[in-house]
């Protein structure tokens, strides 16, 4: 994290952020912030390719060592592997009656690790993408 940046200013900027993701805000410090979003909250009027959309819990915080600070997150998706996790036993049932358990686990791996691993790899990728760009945008405002 830049230091010219003072914690404060970085708190808002990760508000900022949360806002634009549709993540309210549940507490916040000076050098935390967490937000609390059940994923069937604004289900239809969320756009499903936010950054944060698959998370329901999220934890950002500024961490500091003896030479520098850091910005430190972490992010859980307990409701989107419940849902996975539901629509794979679904699947499961279906090809089960009309296919055999052999070919119904099968799918219902495959409807899992499609659902919940494809969502969890973007969400892997795009998160860290995101919050870097964050910070960077702190640098740059602070400068300009």
């Amino acid at each position: 994290m830049p230091s010219d940046v003072m914690n404060i200013v970085a708190i808002e900027r990760i508000e900022a952020f949360l806002t634009e993701q549709h993540k309210p805000v549940c507490e916040q410090t000076n050098s935390s912030i967490s937000f609390h979003s059940p994923l069937w909250e604004d289900w239809f009027t969320v756009n499903n390719w936010l950054t944060l959309v698959i998370y329901d819990r999220g934890n950002f915080w500024i961490e500091k060592d003896l030479d520098d600070r850091s910005l430190q997150y972490d992010l859980r998706s307990l409701h989107g592997l419940v849902f996975c996790l539901a629509a794979a036993l679904m699947f499961l049932i279906f090809a089960t009656v009309f296919q055999g358990i052999a070919v119904g686990l099968c799918v219902s791996l495959f409807a899992f690790v499609w659902l919940y691993g494809g969502n969890m790899l973007l969400a892997w990728w795009r998160v860290p993408l995101a919050i870097r760009k964050m910070v960077k945008e702190m640098t740059v405002s602070k400068r300009g």
